[in-house]
């Protein structure tokens, strides 16, 4: 019984502390603007992201499959860009499978960094460009 009690006390503590070390990773999102496509199809969502506190701070973007119905759920999002740093963003549509992301962001960025993470040109046949 005690060697019992012991375990369950070792594992609430393993936990507790596990779940005090995960803290530090929360993040929170703001949206800048989300923008649907001329088809209704796709949403283009633009946000801001503060991680750990406000350590971690980026400028993102991703596209999203509008689910047809409201008790659906859409697909998996397409995260286009993230870059460090809060800058101006906006999105807007060309077309139905065509977006640009407009931000002075992609121009203030260690070529290192954009090198390792690279915006994506493409998401599930839409077209993304950088503006």
């Amino acid at each position: 019984m005690v060697r019992t009690t012991s375990t369950t006390l070792i594992l609430l503590l393993l936990v507790a502390l596990s779940g005090a070390c995960m803290e530090h990773t929360r993040c929170d999102d703001r949206v800048v603007s989300q923008v649907k496509s001329p088809d209704g199809k796709y949403v283009a969502i633009v946000y801001h992201r503060s991680c750990a506190g406000g350590s971690g701070r980026y400028t993102c973007a991703r596209i999203e499959e509008v689910p047809p119905h409201f008790w659906s759920s859409a697909g998996e999002p397409g995260y286009v860009m993230a870059i460090r740093e809060f800058h101006p963003v906006s999105a807007s549509w060309r077309d139905a499978t065509h977006v640009e992301i407009s931000t002075p962001g992609l121009q203030q960025q260690d070529p290192a960094e954009l090198a390792a993470f690279p915006p994506k040109n493409s998401w599930a046949g839409i077209s993304v460009t950088y503006k």
